[in-house]
């Protein structure tokens, strides 16, 4: 019996005491216990387990014999307390049903890859490449298929980059990369079963150590840089753990109007543990 067909059992019966009409009872049918009486068209089969707390102990009268006021409570109480179980047992596959769907749901990851940082400038450019480390935090929900996620991520790397012949002949200017803040969207389906191919995007924030040495001059310095990142990936399950690749490019824009322009390409792996 479903959670609707006892509430509306329990609708129909209180109806009835409290329209001083008289009760049917209860007959097993095969392994099930049926109250045909209960409507003209339906019949409401009870587990057989009930028959004796039903038809002998839990109230119920012949037909024709009215209740009294003991019988009537009693009944009540035992129709109400029955039909909160069976909402509840309703319920919990609905409930077990929604934490099995794919990609849903928060998570936390572990992130590794490379990284690889450029800088071009007016009159030249250069890169380096290293290892990219960090973590992730995020929140997917995924609607009939389509998935929509936010995310926020903490990384850092050991890139260190330098160009030569910035604004004059023979200075030479650094950039070292410090943590790495982003915050985002990510919108993905399952194309494949068991694997998410999605896209990325949304705001970085870069901490970068720079220095600059034009041969009479030395000049360094802290500083944050605010860009953009758009990326891709795929995700899957791997024994109960997420794991995702991910390519992503940050830009930065033009540092303070120098004509200095950082940007960096990653490649990220993920493993991590979905809730």
């Amino acid at each position: 019996m479903g959670a609707i067909d006892a509430f509306s059992l329990v609708l129909r019966a209180n109806d009835d005491m409290d329209q001083g009409k008289a009760l049917p009872c209860c007959h097993r049918d095969k392994d099930h216990l049926c109250c045909k009486d209960v409507t003209k068209s339906a019949q409401y089969g009870l587990r057989a387990t009930l028959h004796e707390t039903l038809c002998q102990g839990g109230g119920f009268t012949s037909i024709g014999k009215p209740m009294t006021e003991k019988q009537e409570f009693k009944m009540k109480k035992f129709f109400a307390v029955s039909a909160l179980a069976l909402a509840a047992s309703a319920a919990v596959p609905a409930m077990a049903q929604d934490a099995n769907v794919p990609f849903d749901g928060p998570y936390v990851a572990a992130m590794a890859g490379w990284d690889k940082v450029r800088i071009d400038t007016p009159i030249g450019g250069g890169s380096d490449d290293g290892i990219l480390f960090g973590g992730v935090v995020g929140f997917d929900k995924n609607i009939k298929g389509v998935v929509l996620g936010v995310e926020g991520e903490y990384a850092d790397s050991n890139v260190k980059e330098s160009a030569d012949n910035v604004f004059v002949v023979g200075d030479r200017a650094s950039l070292k990369t410090g943590r790495d803040l982003y915050a985002g969207v990510r919108l993905g389906g399952e194309l494949v079963p068991g694997f998410l191919v999605y896209a990325k995007g949304g705001y970085t924030n870069a901490k970068v150590t720079a220095s600059y040495d034009d041969g009479a001059v030395i000049v360094s310095g802290s500083d944050k840089l605010d860009g953009y990142r758009l990326g891709a990936g795929v995700e899957t399950n791997v024994s109960g753990f997420l794991a995702r690749v991910e390519y992503r490019y940050s830009d930065y824009g033009h540092y303070e109007g120098t004509g200095i322009q950082p940007d960096r390409h990653q490649v990220a792996a993920m493993l991590g543990y979905r809730f």
